[in-house]
């Protein structure tokens, strides 16, 4: 096969009709355009332009040869536009492990705008809290709530993760406000049966000060969307993620107790992905996406406990 080079400078001579113009287009200089040519009509065996001092013209078999040049031109400017185009335009899938409140919360409600600027772009979520292995399960990141990823993992801080002890209005109606950790222990507390302890809920005040306060409760749960569902509906007081609740606060669903009091210290959600995975634009602009939609400075469910949120039952 001939020098695809030496054929696209071929058919830019014939267009400009001059191999000085050719060579300007083509960022080289006329003896290199001439070199090309020659070398091109000696790999084929056949004279393929006429020269002289006023013109050029086409050979009976430089027409011939030509409308190939042009062709090849044609595909190779398509090359290059589809390569373009997959540099610009994600396609393929994204995989991604992400606890499910987080999912439905957050992330679905905001697909649309990311879907918008990604079309071709697949997404496929495995709503679970549990933890992965990248290179035996193919995901290509996950979102989790940890304290510090591991270090065989990339990493990206999304928000940072505050527990919030919540109970709806009609509860507190009902049962009375606790204003101290402490008083919850006469209370109905829904509990998380995946910590070390669900019957203990620790507590950090100001000046260093740690309470730990006993519960008891009629509802478990190892996941904490019925939790949430339970407290809403008025069965309890329940410990839940900022994330899972603001909006319920600003809207006056569930009050926040004890705000001075923080009940998880250091823990953040993360963005992870494998270290493969380092160069991937899909994992990049989907971890840029997700900042961007909760808010580099302060995520916006945590913006909504701070503004509308109350401990007074309405």
């Amino acid at each position: 096969m001939d020098d695809p080079v030496h054929m696209v400078t071929f058919a830019r001579v014939v267009e400009a009709n001059s191999f000085a113009a050719a060579a300007k287009r083509l960022g080289v200089t006329t003896s290199v355009a001439s070199k090309h040519v020659a070398k091109l009509e000696k790999s084929l065996g056949a004279r393929l332009l006429n020269r002289s001092t006023r013109k050029l013209s086409l050979t009976e078999a430089g027409e011939a040869f030509y409308e190939h040049c042009a062709r090849l031109i044609v595909e190779l400017e398509a090359a290059e536009q589809s390569i373009a185009q997959v540099e610009t335009e994600l396609r393929g899938s994204l995989r991604v492990s992400a606890p499910p409140s987080m999912v439905a919360m957050h992330i679905a409600p905001a697909l649309a705008e990311f879907r918008r600027r990604h079309p071709q772009l697949e997404l496929e979520f495995d709503l679970s809290n549990r933890v992965i292995d990248f290179s035996e399960e193919g995901y290509d990141m996950a979102l989790r709530v940890t304290r510090q990823p591991s270090p065989d993992l990339l990493s990206r801080a999304l928000a940072p993760l505050r527990i919030c002890v919540v109970a709806a209005p009609e509860y507190l109606r009902k049962h009375g406000v606790p204003v101290h950790p402490e008083q919850l222990a006469g209370h109905e507390c829904l509990l998380f049966s995946l910590e070390d302890d669900p019957t203990t809920w620790t507590f950090h005040g100001s000046a260093g000060r740690t309470v730990r306060t006993k519960v008891s409760g009629a509802f478990r749960s190892n996941v904490m969307e019925p939790l949430h569902k339970m407290a809403v509906h008025g069965l309890g007081i329940a410990q839940l993620p900022s994330y899972m609740v603001g909006g319920d606060v600003g809207h006056g669903r569930l009050v926040q107790l004890f705000r001075e009091w923080d009940s998880y210290r250091g823990a953040s959600v993360f963005a992870v992905w494998p270290t493969h995975r380092r160069d991937s634009r899909k994992v990049r602009l989907f971890v840029e996406f997700l900042v961007e939609r909760f808010g580099e400075e302060e995520a916006y469910w945590d913006r909504a406990l701070r503004l509308h949120g109350t401990e007074t039952a309405a």
